[in-house]
């Protein structure tokens, strides 16, 4: 909102834009320039599709915001070894897939900027 709010273009991205409406609805009610759009940073398909979409109706990124995140709790003794591989390939490999997506056209243009946000969790252990 406040890239939006300072006379900037946002590209929001989620897996599924119709399940949080409030984004848009904030953006027209307030005539932001925000653009809503379906991408899966563990797709990517979705990623290079999605970017593909913005680049080609919008020109290029200039600043990518990585703060897709899941995360998993419980004893990881109890949980299985699948809920760890679902966090880290959106946490991890998702920010990847982003990256790659849009440093080649940085690189080119000599210009951009990434800001990857991440998670606090990891300095809030859990006592056994």
């Amino acid at each position: 909102m406040a890239f939006a709010r300072s006379g900037y273009k946002v590209f929001a991205t989620m897996r599924s834009p119709h399940k949080s409406p409030e984004l848009a609805q904030i953006a027209a009610r307030e005539k932001l320039a925000i653009f809503v759009s379906a991408m899966d940073v563990d797709s990517d398909e979705s990623v290079a599709r999605g970017f593909a979409a913005i680049g080609k109706e919008h020109g290029p990124i200039d600043v990518l915001v990585n703060n897709a995140g899941i995360e998993r709790g419980g004893a990881i003794e109890e949980l299985p070894l699948a809920e760890f591989r679902a966090a880290m390939e959106t946490n991890y490999f998702g920010m990847i897939r982003c990256v790659q997506a849009v440093i080649p056209q940085m690189r080119q243009r000599r210009s951009g900027t990434i800001i990857n946000v991440s998670s606090t969790s990891s300095s809030q252990g859990s006592q056994t």
